[in-house]
């Protein structure tokens, strides 16, 4: 029997994802066990592997000073730790700087032409992310502001100050769901409309964070339960005899979920502006125009008449062309499954979203995803 133990994160949530990934690939392999351990039980973690009790560990690591410990038993490491770069082990990790595009091409789609972004200097990841985002927002056109150095991202009142100079009509990316509910309740204690006046996009999909906020987050999700597989593919091949230094692996973001802190499209109509909104954060739920026009207040031929003078296609269109062009980005950006990528567009049926999807674009779901990574490699 060789044990595996996970060291897990002190975000709980994300810990949570990666886990289940882990556990969902060794489970599989026989004769294989998992050792969860809390983030803080390093002391446990080196107890172990001095008694021979661990075979191997994937964990959220510090650092490669702090892996010096862990060396000299000779077992396999993988990192999934986002805290530093960790170049004496192989990780697995998100692509953090593709967060920061996926967030500005977010708001170029819903015409927000100036952006900001706040993100915490030390922090390895949140320095990928700004890197990422800043290219974009540039190769975009979109009005740039920084957060500057000075300012303490974590003190609301200090980031506060510096948020409520923004122009009317700013899309304001957080390098974490933290500092995304910090930006929320700054901007609105100090009488800022959100999103009417500065939207708000986080980073983790933090369920803790969102509920504590102001208004619910829109949050890019990370890839936490694909790097629990990868990691757990990787730790069994090593454990199998496999070189104990294999590559380490970038895994792109799954998708922005869109709600109230981001949900608002700018155009001149505002009727049509909150409409696009509220298709946004429910892309992938049905959406027909009877309720729609319902939600906000509107009659159905309203709504219908007002979507064609101000985007040249009726509510239910936009829908679909939205749904669409993001299941697109999922099959060319992601290594998601298809039999979940399915799931998520609501159409379980693998035969029936591969029919639909066909239909739409001439080719298999498969192919069209073969094609893309063969030319964009995820």
């Amino acid at each position: 029997m060789k044990t595996v133990a996970l060291l897990l994160d002190s975000d709980l949530s994300r810990s949570l994802r990666i886990l289940a990934g882990v556990q969902e690939v060794l489970s599989a392999i026989p004769e294989t066990r998992l050792a969860p351990l809390h983030h803080n039980q390093t002391e446990t973690l080196l107890h172990l592997l001095a008694s021979g009790a661990v075979d191997g560990v994937i964990g959220a690591f510090l650092g490669d000073r702090w892996l010096e410990d862990l060396k000299p038993f000779g077992v396999p490491l993988v990192n999934i730790g986002t805290v530093s770069a960790i170049t004496s082990v192989p990780s697995v990790l998100p692509d953090f700087a593709a967060a920061g595009r996926l967030a500005a091409d977010a708001f170029a789609r819903n015409g927000w032409r100036r952006s900001a972004i706040v993100y915490e200097r030390a922090g390895h990841a949140s320095r990928l992310m700004h890197e990422g985002f800043v290219r974009r927002a540039a190769e975009l056109g979109l009005a740039l502001a920084v957060v500057p150095a000075d300012v303490v991202c974590s003190d609301a009142a200090q980031l506060g100050r510096w948020l409520a100079t923004l122009p009317e009509g700013t899309g304001c990316f957080c390098a974490s769901d933290f500092l995304a509910r910090q930006a929320v309740q700054a901007l609105i204690a100090r009488g800022r409309a959100v999103p009417a006046s500065v939207a708000v996009v986080g980073v983790g999909d933090s369920p803790l964070d969102s509920v504590l906020a102001a208004k619910p987050l829109s949050s890019i999700v990370l890839p936490d339960l694909q790097i629990g597989r990868v990691a757990a593919a990787k730790m069994a091949a090593m454990l199998d005899g496999g070189a104990l230094r294999t590559a380490s692996e970038t895994l792109p973001p799954v998708r922005l979920v869109v709600r109230e802190s981001s949900a608002l499209f700018l155009c001149p109509d505002p009727l049509v502006a909150r409409a696009v909104g509220h298709i946004e954060a429910n892309l992938f739920r049905p959406c027909g125009t009877d309720a729609l026009a319902r939600r906000l207040g509107a009659s159905k031929r309203s709504l219908e008449l007002r979507f064609k003078v101000a985007l040249g296609r009726p509510p239910a269109a936009e829908w679909r062309r939205r749904r669409h062009r993001e299941i697109c980005r999922l099959l060319a950006d992601t290594a998601i499954p298809l039999a979940e990528i399915a799931a998520l567009a609501g159409e379980g049926e693998p035969s029936y979203f591969w029919n639909a999807f066909r239909k739409a674009e001439g080719v298999t779901p498969a192919r069209y995803r073969a094609t893309r990574q063969t030319a964009n490699p995820v």
